[in-house]
């Protein structure tokens, strides 16, 4: 399998998603997120030191785009 350039854990929708629909910022409780789209922030060594996450509260169905996960 080929690695892809820019990997990102995404979520289209966050409330058709089982593991995500009942938590308190999806369901309405605490806010109604919809999207969620994360990656790793690692050195050049391959070390993760953290990682780059955004939420959005309108679903995308597409996920992302190749020019909205490339950090230029």
């Amino acid at each position: 399998m080929k690695k892809e350039q820019y990997p990102c854990f995404v979520v289209p929708d966050l409330s058709k998603d089982e593991r995500f629909a009942q938590l308190p910022v999806v369901d309405g409780t605490m806010s109604s997120y919809r999207f969620y789209a994360g990656t790793p922030i690692t050195t050049s060594h391959g070390v993760n030191i953290g990682s780059f996450f955004l939420f959005d509260d309108k679903s995308r169905p597409h996920g992302l785009l190749l020019h909205e996960k490339k950090c230029a």
